[in-house]
This record gives structure tokens, sequence and C-alpha cells, in this order.
């Protein structure tokens, strides 16, 4: 498949986000945080998009000293958490890219600049729309010669729908995306050595 521009979505399709999370995670839990605790306050974040201060602040009457050092020095190892299978198409693809990500603008960037990946990009998009629809609709040109990878199904489904010539991809790491959804992408994969 030859396209001009791809559009990748970043967690849990460049990004092992499971494994950074759980990371995060025990930092919360050094600091005496139970993962109930640590679950709905991630929950109360997530809708604007998660931020690990943001959520701190609604478990911790004072942030405790050493919690945001020890926080940032998981967000500095990011690059420990780009797909292997991630690196290697961004290394051999020659196509214009472009990460677009939904989050909170300063998380995603922190993640996305200490990913080691930027250099394989033309630009960084981060969101507050969760269908990533408002991207597409200022893109120009021939949308038949763009791909765009997404984890999330809704989300495929809706640019499918409002994009039809975009080639939209389904990335499916360790999930059955077929279960209870209608799903309208053009290609499911599970890494990105299927794209061939």
């Amino acid at each position: 498949m030859k396209f001009d521009r791809i559009i990748l979505d970043f967690d849990d399709t460049l990004f092992d986000d499971d494994r950074f999370m759980s990371d995060i995670f025990v930092v919360f839990n050094n600091y005496g945080v139970d993962r109930e605790a640590f679950g709905s306050a991630y929950r109360q974040t997530k809708e604007d998009g998660w931020n690990p201060i943001r959520q701190a602040k609604l478990i911790f009457s004072k942030i405790p000293n050493g919690f945001i050092d020890d926080i940032e020095r998981i967000f500095s190892d990011s690059h420990k958490y780009i797909f292997d299978d991630a690196l290697a198409f961004l290394k051999d693809n020659p196509a214009s890219k472009c990460i677009l990500s939904f989050g909170d603008n300063r998380t995603q960037l922190n993640k996305i600049e200490n990913s080691g990946i930027v250099r394989y990009f033309d630009s960084i998009n981060i969101t507050a729309n969760h269908s990533k629809e408002d991207f597409f609709e200022g893109l120009g040109g021939d949308l038949s010669r763009v791909m765009f990878v997404d984890d999330k199904p809704k989300v495929i489904n809706t640019i499918k729908v409002n994009f039809p010539d975009v080639f939209c991809v389904l990335m499916s790491r360790g999930f059955d995306p077929t279960t209870g959804l209608d799903i309208r992408a053009d290609a499911i994969i599970r890494t990105f050595d299927d794209l061939v």
C-alpha cells in the first residue's frame, strides 16, 4: 500500500500505554495509593485527557515530596514504551507522517517528545476532540492518498463515515475488535508488520 500521508494515533498504536500506566501506578503505589484509589482518580481525569498531576491532586491533600520527580523519571523514559514493530515501520516508511493524539496537551507532548520518535514525523497534533474529526476537517487534497491508524473502533468508524476516502486501519493490539461493533475499517491489524 502506497500513501502520501500517514496519520498515526500515539497511545496503544505506537506507544505501549498499558505498560507505561503500570509503571505510573507503581509510583503512586510507592506513595501509599492502592489500585482502587488510583483507578478512580484516573477515570475522573481521563475524560478531558489524563494528567498525572491532576490525578495526584484528587488523591493527595498535598502532593508528597519527590512524587513529581518520580513521575517525570517515567516520562523521561518514554522511549522504552515504543512498540518494536512501530519503530521499524516508522524507519522503513518514507511517507509524510503525522501523530494525531487525543489528550491533555502537556502530558501527551511530554510522552511524545521523550519517546525518541519525533524525528520521523512532519507534525504532531494533540486534540481535545475524542473523535479526531476536527483534524480531518482541516485536511485538504486527495484523501484517498491518506492512511489513518488508530486503536479505537469508534474513532475509526467516525472517520470512515465522515471521510470515506481516508484508508482507515484499526490497530487491535491484544483485543478482539469484532465483538459488539460494526467495524468500518479498511483493514484490521495486530502489529504494523501486518501492513504489507
